[in-house]
């Protein structure tokens, strides 16, 4: 009898540990560099995939202390992260402001899209050139700098602003970045399928980073 307790008690432990590891978060600012899923390019069903075009083949630029020093990883990441958190409830409005759903309407990963691509560089730019006025959208709660525009909309955009040393907004340990990127779906309207990725180099230890998704 005493055996029997002792190994429901071990089961049950490791089951919390599992659920601690995945949990929703109660706040979007644990420390970490970058991340602990492992980037792998987006080979996700539902629509998904990688895609073609030449990513990161533009005219991003990146300051030297970035988790992520290509375009390329921070695509892989994004698409590999939210194919990790395919078992989780679907997120949809503002972080922290929205509701948790079932409805999965959008894929497991994006395909790239050169045109979303150009679109985020240009606003990636514009914020880096300091003279461009502020981020498009609503500021997220629980981030160094996060701004979200076009919820429920045919486009829909992150902005991230990863100054170096700092953890970037975009990494899965936010709970911020979980809900408004890794499991973020409104479960109506539009369902996009492609995203398009801008970086901007500051220049003083700072990137601009802008996810722009569309159909």
């Amino acid at each position: 009898m005493k055996k029997r307790i002792v190994t429901i008690i071990i089961i049950a432990a490791a089951f919390s540990l599992t659920l601690a590891a995945y949990g929703c978060g109660s706040s979007g600012k644990s420390s970490g560099g970058g991340g602990g899923i492992p980037a792998g390019g987006g080979t996700g069903g539902g629509g998904g995939g990688t895609g073609g075009g030449n990513i990161g083949g533009g005219t991003a630029t990146i300051s030297d202390g970035s988790s992520f020093p290509t375009v390329q990883d921070m695509y892989d990441y994004i698409n590999a992260t939210r194919q990790s958190y395919m078992h989780h409830d679907r997120w949809k409005g503002m972080p922290w402001e929205g509701d948790y759903h079932n409805n999965i309407t959008w894929p497991s990963s994006h395909s790239w899209s050169d045109s979303l691509a150009d679109q985020a560089q240009a606003d990636a730019d514009r914020l880096a050139g300091g003279g461009g006025g502020s981020p498009k959208g609503m500021p997220a709660r629980f981030s160094q700098g996060m701004y979200i525009d076009g919820l429920g909309a045919a486009n829909y955009q992150v902005t991230g602003l990863e100054k170096d040393g700092v953890q970037h907004d975009f990494l899965h340990k936010s709970g911020t970045a979980r809900m408004a990127i890794h499991y973020y779906d409104p479960g109506e309207g539009p369902v996009l399928r492609q995203i398009g990725i801008g970086a901007a180099d500051t220049g003083n230890g700072s990137t601009y980073w802008i996810l722009l998704y569309g159909e």
